[in-house]
């Protein structure tokens, strides 16, 4: 319900984190400026996700606590697109049982609130 109504329809990602969490949800995909967190790309994949991003009229990029802040900025450096800081780990989230749960609650209130910015 909370992506029901919030969810940006066009935006981009770090890393490739969230497929699962968006094929569960109805939401995007979005475009991945790395396929994998450790992946370093190159000055022909970052060309070709300014591309993608303009193409796309991307306005949110999501990241987390690992993101490379400046990479983010260079590959969208003039641009209006708004950087939102998402919690993949579930780092702030308590031990448990519910954790899972929350964390995915957690997500979809992230997005759904970058989505509205």
């Amino acid at each position: 319900q909370v992506l029901s109504s919030g969810a940006p329809s066009n935006y981009a990602i770090f890393h490739n984190a969230l497929g699962y969490f968006e094929d569960r949800f109805g939401i995007g995909p979005g475009i991945a400026l790395l396929s994998f967190e450790a992946e370093k790309p190159t000055p022909q994949r970052i060309a070709e996700v300014r591309e993608q991003v303009r193409n796309a009229g991307v306005g949110h990029v999501f990241g987390d606590a690992e993101s490379n802040e400046a990479l983010i900025r260079t590959v969208f450096e003039g641009t209006d697109v708004t950087f939102c800081k998402i919690d993949l780990l579930g780092a702030e989230i308590a031990s448990g049982p519910s954790h899972y749960w929350q964390l995915l609650e957690n997500l979809a209130e992230e997005v759904a609130t970058c989505g509205r910015e």
